[in-house]
């Protein structure tokens, strides 16, 4: 069990993550993820 997010397509967002976590994303083909420290 857990939390479930959903970002409406094509909406300019980020996450600032507290903790190690584990993600299934489900998103469109054109689309990426860039990670930063």
């Amino acid at each position: 069990a857990g939390r479930s997010f959903i970002i409406p397509a094509r909406q300019h967002h980020s996450l600032q993550l507290k903790q190690d976590f584990k993600a299934l994303v489900i998103m469109a083909e054109e689309s990426d993820i860039e990670f930063v420290k």
